[in-house]
């Protein structure tokens, strides 16, 4: 069994459960960003998604799209779909996001999960690599930390949306 018969699967399972949405996927994973939101006693509790899409900043990024997965989660993630563009910055997306409505703790969490593949290349690709050629681990540290700078970029343009969405009202 060759490496690649490990990842490609997890790798193609892993963009069908973000494409599809699916609540187990972006409600269970390893936090790598958070951002807490604390919301005022008379907060309606309902997220406007519409508006939040049209409030992330998308100039010179990938558009964000959101879905609604639960009564108290939404999910978003870069949108597969929204066409190429040369003059967006691109980066390979470290995680996929999820927005939790937290009454209990009068707070909205902006939560940023490990994606699968991260995790598996780490563990099946780059591990066995830099073990043989200790040169390759600035590398990917470089890579991997440019992408997660980039994209938290971007989750923070989505925590100012929600921040904004709940001042509001």
């Amino acid at each position: 069994m060759t490496l690649s018969s490990l990842i490609v699967p997890a790798v193609v399972i892993e963009l069908l459960l973000s494409v599809a949405w699916n609540k187990l996927y972006f409600s269970w994973g390893l936090p790598v960003y958070v951002r807490r939101i604390r919301v005022p006693d008379n907060f309606s509790w309902q997220l406007p998604i519409t508006s939040m899409e049209a409030g992330v900043a998308r100039r010179f990024w990938p558009v964000v799209a959101f879905s609604g997965i639960s009564n108290e989660r939404c999910g978003f993630r870069e949108s597969f779909f929204a066409g190429f563009n040369l003059l967006r910055v691109p980066y390979a997306p470290i995680m996929r996001g999820v927005i939790v409505l937290d009454a209990a703790r009068q707070e909205i969490r902006v939560a940023g999960l490990c994606n699968w593949y991260v995790l598996f290349a780490g563990a099946f690709i780059f591990g066995p690599a830099a073990l043989r050629d200790a040169k390759l681990i600035p590398m990917v540290l470089i890579l991997l930390g440019g992408s997660y700078v980039l994209q938290r970029v971007r989750f923070n343009h989505v925590a100012e949306t929600v921040a904004s969405a709940v001042k509001s009202g």
